[in-house]
């Protein structure tokens, strides 16, 4: 089982689609597209009963954390998969991530048969049940990325086609029976390990393209929130 930790700068903007043709013509010679194409990301986001991390998060507090199981595409029992603890404090993110199996998470979960021992491990393992947490949202998204050529640690993702459903909270399930949230917009992230690169700072600039506030589990919370907490806490 490997295991990794990182910090980064995360930046959210919400292009129209005129800012988002023009700035995609912008960065075309300092990027390259990432070498798989378009990609489907799977998500299974962790909480409480009570929905206590997502209410936490949606105060924007200073740090705030949060807890998801990843895959790519729709990914087979023994296929691996990430189970992630992100926190973020004053901007900075910080990932704690352990490579898995779907399989492996089932067991664990459902049986308690530990993972193999690590700190990212006892770390991922104590925050679950001092907080009380269990999947409690399917979320998938279409993805298209790049990468700065000077420095692949800087990327650039769009995310589209957010869906979602409450049920069936299994990553090998595939996106069945989800529903569509109606994105205001072409959703972009910047990841940045350091500092932003004076063009794209430029351009974000010049196009006045500005951060935003956006989760996707927290936009759809909000949107459903009371009902999803009426009909299945």
């Amino acid at each position: 089982m490997a295991t990794m930790i990182f910090e980064r700068q995360e930046k959210k903007y919400l292009l129209t689609d005129g800012q988002k043709e023009e700035f995609l013509q912008r960065i075309r010679p300092f990027v390259t597209e990432d070498e798989h194409g378009a990609y489907t990301l799977t998500n299974l986001y962790f909480d409480n009963d009570c929905f206590g991390s997502i209410r936490r998060s949606m105060e924007k507090p200073a740090f705030k954390e949060k807890m998801r199981l990843r895959g790519y595409g729709t990914p087979g029992r023994e296929d691996p998969v990430f189970w992630e603890l992100k926190k973020k404090f004053k901007g900075t993110g910080y990932k704690r991530r352990i490579v898995t199996t779907p399989r492996a998470m089932e067991d664990y979960l459902q049986k308690g048969i530990p993972l193999p021992d690590s700190q990212s491990f006892r770390e991922l393992d104590h925050v679950l049940h001092a907080q009380q947490l269990r999947p409690r949202i399917y979320l998938a998204y279409d993805r298209v990325a790049y990468y700065a050529k000077e420095d692949h640690n800087i990327r650039i993702t769009f995310d589209e086609n957010i869906r979602y459903r409450w049920q069936d909270l299994s990553l090998t399930a595939g996106d069945h029976d989800c529903r569509i949230y109606p994105t205001p917009g072409h959703l972009m992230e910047l990841k940045v390990f350091y500092r932003m690169p004076l063009w794209l700072v430029e351009i974000l600039t010049e196009l006045k393209i500005y951060p935003v506030s956006f989760s996707k589990y927290g936009k759809i919370f909000e949107k459903e929130g009371i009902s999803v907490c009426s009909i299945i806490s």
